[in-house]
C-alpha cells in the first residue's frame, strides 16, 4: 500500500473511526508534501478509514480493505 502526494500542498492520513465498521487505528505520520510518499502496512482484516485532517473529511477521505469485509456505509466525503 502507498500513498503518494500528487498535487502542489501538503496533506495528512489522519485515522476516521467515526466511520461506522470502521476499525480502530493508528498511524503516526507528519504530512505528506508534494511529491512525498507513505507506505503504511495493514496486517489485520478491516476497514480502515481515513482523512486529510488539513482539508477536511467532507472534501478529502477514503479508506483501506483488507479482506473480505463490507462495506455498508458511506464515507464523509461521498456525501
Amino acid at each position: 500500500m502507498r500513498w503518494e502526494n500528487l498535487d502542489a500542498t501538503a496533506h495528512d492520513i489522519t485515522p476516521d473511526t467515526e466511520v461506522g465498521g470502521a476499525a480502530s487505528w493508528e498511524f503516526d505520520a507528519d504530512t505528506v508534501e508534494s511529491g512525498g510518499t507513505l507506505d503504511p502496512v495493514f496486517e489485520e482484516r478491516g476497514l480502515y478509514a481515513y482523512r486529510c485532517s488539513i482539508h477536511g473529511p467532507e472534501a478529502m477521505c477514503g479508506a483501506v480493505v483488507v479482506g473480505d469485509v463490507g462495506v455498508d456505509t458511506a464515507l464523509p466525503c461521498q456525501d
